[in-house]
């Protein structure tokens, strides 16, 4: 179970690289305000104090819990525009399956092929900035990234094989792919 269930985290690791990696690109270089690729302690603290004064509306010099979960708003809306720019190369109002899926190969250009026509929810073949918003928002924890994982038919359903074909790995991982398990195919 522990094997399947690391394995399992390098590959969703590995399969949200393309948009999570320019989330976080988003991230570190917000704080560059003179774009020389360093980010210094003290552009740093003027980018915090900025966020933090933008979300103390009542400007008392302290964060209220409303406040705090405005400025999780500030700065979740800020990389999540920043990761569009990056994602839309052809600087249009929206982004492109071949935009979406541009670094990646194999397996995991299928699978964020299937992620991608599931964000799609108007069916346009394009993201707006709402709904790749709402994608990169709530993460791997909004379910839409583990349904397009287990709908490996892309139909937009999950089946019951689909859905079990985890229980079955995971058993047959446990009856002897653990450390000093029996080896080999059964």
């Amino acid at each position: 179970m522990k094997t399947n269930t690391t394995l399992s985290l390098l590959v969703a690791g590995v399969l949200l690289s393309a948009s999570s990696l320019v989330l976080a690109r988003a991230g570190m270089s917000e704080y560059d305000t003179d774009a020389n690729s360093t980010v210094t302690a003290e552009e740093v603290l003027a980018g915090k104090t900025a966020d933090f004064n933008a979300a103390n509306t009542n400007t008392n010099d302290d964060l209220t819990l409303a406040e705090f979960a405005g400025l999780e708003n500030i700065i979740q809306t800020r990389r999540v525009n920043a990761a569009f720019t990056k994602v839309n190369t052809d600087t249009s109002n929206d982004i492109t399956l071949a935009e979406f899926t541009a670094t990646a190969t194999g397996t995991a250009a299928t699978y964020l092929t299937n992620v991608f026509n599931l964000a799609d929810k108007d069916a346009n073949a394009v993201l707006s900035v709402a709904e790749f918003t709402e994608l990169q928002s709530k993460g791997s924890n909004s379910g839409m990234w583990e349904f397009a994982r287990l709908d490996t038919d892309a139909n937009k359903l999950v089946s019951l094989a689909e859905f079990t074909v985890v229980a079955t790995a995971t058993a047959h991982a446990g009856m002897g792919g653990a450390k000093g398990g029996k080896g080999g195919k059964r």
